[in-house]
């Protein structure tokens, strides 16, 4: 079933607006100057959007990127420019020139939106702009020919219509950039605000106000037919600068209201003459051939979401998609998109799932564990950005969950900055699945403490950062995980090999490898951290042990001094707060000597979380899921020490299968998870099992025992 996005609705209220007002303005304004029912739309803005922005605060809070909020003030300014310019041409003795000019708008947006956005725009949509916009020239327009667009002879008018035009083609960009991360009601309302004081301080400067009898000639405006019309023109702004900031991207808002202003050219044609007719519908059929040749270029290039075919969603980005669940596979359903379909994913599925949410898991092969939970499920290369975009337009999800770090990150960002909501960010994807990113970003830009380390691209380089460091040095690929292409090495015969398997188990082309000195730990932890509406909450610390990079047992809570957690909670911290967005980090930490050695960290759930399906009351998976909805996240503790253990094959296996699972779990307080997985490899993690007690070692020996009752076989006959 198709459904209106609101965006779209807005976008017709704000043109029925226009319609209704079309007919009567001319009339209306013949005893009030423009400035006047300016004044009154203006105010009524003001007072009508300062208690809903307030209401928003309160319900929604305010998260934005840096960048969101520079563009969502410079909309303002630039709105408020570009009002004073408009003022300033009309002012000109020959103005006839300023509203067939206006027309410039969808041209000016289309050519600024790839700049702003990098956006692909194709000359398909540059050609309907144009053609549209003669259209709309020819409407507004005192003649029967394309001439009158010129028609005029004041060039100053002539250069600040154009003027106006560009600016305002920046701003419906910027609108969409800051409503990337930033609720469309707080985009909206600053630009009211700063529109409406630059409104009071025109009639100021004009002295309209300076006197009492004059401020109740103003007064007076709010009561009768120019009330009625500033009213009108504020229903029309407030819905048209929604629609801007929801929808997909400027571009696309600019095509639906080239589509319905068709409406507006048939009611404000009542009652004209023939010639008006048809000059009107001349310029009503260039329109709609216009917007034909913008749509397909849309449709051809898959660069939107479609203006018809979407799903409705009013605050796209802001972390409150929990204020209101729809009901899966159904037309309001709420849905969550997983990139990437393993273990932790699948217990991503299930507590979604339990919240209500519609799931669709993506995954590079089929039958992955998180496909077999899913509502629907995709088999594609993720590292594909045509494949990604088409499954999320397919889909229009309230929220994209990438799981795995081998997904087209670039697109993400597009996708995010067209209106996408990507937890955390797109951003901390692409940047934390590189490690000399997240190197250089934590122990330069943040300074918390981390082992040596050095970065190579070729062997020579390699072999001279082992010789700097000093053997012994861990080698991995800086894309990777799960301790793909990560090895040790110890003695001089293993150099060689540590940079073949790195540059073997990497999941870019670059083929860059990090070497970091090896850390003789007393013990290393994951301190899984929450970002969320109301700050940042920390879970108890979870100890674990690995075997070549890779997880295999872990218990909490972990046992740390006091000053030890408060040292690794500030590191935590502030390298969350560098990467922004809401969701749980997984973020690995060494001790040595009794100090706390940043290692790694995960924009996602952790696999040495899985201990906190039985230790918490809340898991990992929930609280990641209600930092992402919105929902309230409450202090986290352990109820019950808890330990995990790993169900790892040593060879590969075409159809596993596994036996001993009655005598796993028949150890006492143990769980089983069996992931699923269609088919298994020398080192692959089958499962694992999940165990509580009174104290951490007899979990520990649980979780160890019931995992030993486990055996893995080929069932391929």
């Amino acid at each position: 079933m198709i459904s209106v996005p609101t965006w779209v609705l807005t976008g017709i209220v704000a043109v029925c607006a226009r319609a209704v007002m079309s007919p009567y303005q001319k009339q209306l304004l013949a005893d009030a100057s423009e400035s006047e029912v300016l004044f009154v739309r203006d105010t009524v803005a003001l007072g009508l959007f300062l208690p809903v922005i307030g209401w928003t605060a309160l319900q929604y809070g305010f998260t934005g990127t840096p960048r969101s909020t520079v563009a969502m003030v410079l909309t303002g300014v630039l709105n408020v420019i570009g009002a004073f310019m408009i003022f300033a041409a009309l002012s000109r003795e020959d103005a006839s020139v300023i509203i067939p000019l206006t027309s410039l708008s969808p041209i000016i947006t289309s050519l600024v939106e790839p700049v702003l956005r990098d956006t692909s725009i194709t000359p398909f949509v540059i050609a309907g702009a144009v053609l549209s916009a003669f259209g709309a020239a020819i409407v507004n327009s005192e003649q029967n020919t394309l001439q009158s667009v010129l028609h005029g002879s004041d060039t100053t008018a002539v250069v600040l219509a154009v003027s106006v035009n560009f600016i305002f083609g920046i701003t419906s960009t910027l609108d969409g950039i800051a409503t990337a991360t930033i609720n469309p009601v707080y985009v909206s309302a600053i630009i009211v605000l700063f529109v409406g004081i630059g409104s009071a301080g025109r009639l100021w400067r004009a002295g309209v106000v300076h006197e009492a009898s004059q401020r109740r000639q103003l007064l007076a405006l709010y009561r009768g037919d120019k009330g009625v019309l500033g009213v009108l023109q504020f229903g029309g702004l407030a819905a048209t600068l929604f629609t801007f900031g929801a929808a997909p991207s400027a571009t696309q808002a600019s095509i639906l209201f080239r589509a319905s202003i068709i409406l507006v050219v048939i009611i404000s044609s009542i009652g004209l003459k023939e010639g008006h007719l048809r000059r009107r519908a001349v310029g009503a059929v260039l329109i709609a051939l216009g917007v034909g040749l913008g749509v397909s270029g849309w449709v051809i290039n898959f660069a939107s979401r479609g203006i018809f075919i979407t799903t409705a969603r009013a605050f796209s980005m802001s972390p409150a998609h929990g204020h209101r669940i729809g009901t899966p596979e159904s037309p309001n359903a709420t849905t969550l998109l997983l990139l990437g379909s393993g273990e932790l994913g699948k217990e991503v599925i299930f507590a979604a799932q339990q919240l209500g949410l519609e799931t669709v898991a993506v995954d590079r092969y089929e039958h992955a564990p998180a496909m077999q939970a899913a509502h629907r499920s995709y088999t594609v290369d993720m590292t594909d950005a045509t494949a990604v975009r088409r499954i999320v337009q397919q889909e229009e999800p309230a929220v994209i969950i990438p799981e795995i770090e081998a997904i087209a990150t670039d697109e993400l960002e597009r996708l995010e900055e067209q209106g996408y909501d990507v937890a955390p960010t797109a951003q901390a994807t692409r940047l934390t699945m590189d490690r000399q990113w997240i190197r250089e970003f934590t122990a330069e830009e943040v300074g918390v403490a981390t082992s040596e380390y050095a970065f190579a691209d070729d062997h020579d380089t390699y072999r001279e950062a082992v010789a700097d460091i000093g053997i012994p040095v861990v080698v991995k690929p800086t894309m990777s995980s799960s301790g793909k292409g990560q090895s040790t090495v110890r003695e001089s015969k293993e150099i060689n090999d540590g940079w073949e398997t790195a540059r073997a188990g990497s999941r870019s082309d670059t083929g860059r490898v990090i070497i970091e000195e090896l850390v003789e730990f007393d013990s290393e932890f994951t301190l899984l951290t929450v970002r969320h509406n109301d700050g940042t909450t920390f879970c108890p610390p979870v100890g674990h042990t690995q075997q070549n990079g890779d997880y295999r047992t872990s218990w909490q809570p972990h046992p740390l001094t006091s000053e030890q957690l408060a040292t690794a909670q500030r590191m935590a911290r502030e390298v969350t707060d560098g990467l922004g967005g809401h969701g749980i980090f997984g973020i690995e930490f060494f001790v040595q000597d009794g100090d706390v050695i940043f290692s790694e960290l995960s924009p996602r759930p952790h696999d040495t979380g899985l201990v906190t399906l039985v230790s918490q009351r809340v898991s990992q998976f929930d609280l990641h899921l209600r930092a992402i909805l919105g929902l309230p996240v409450p202090e986290v503790a352990v109820e019950r020490p808890g330990a995990s253990a790993a169900v790892v094959v040593d060879e590969s296996l075409t159809r596993p299968a596994f036996t001993g699972v009655d005598e796993a779990v028949s150890v006492s307080e143990v769980d089983m998870r069996l992931f699923g997985k269609p088919e298994a490899y020398a080192g692959r993690r089958m499962g694992a099992a999940v165990a509580t007690a009174a104290d951490i070692d007899t979990a520990r020996k649980r979780a160890s025992e019931a995992v030993d009752c486990i055996g893995v076989i080929d069932d391929k006959a």
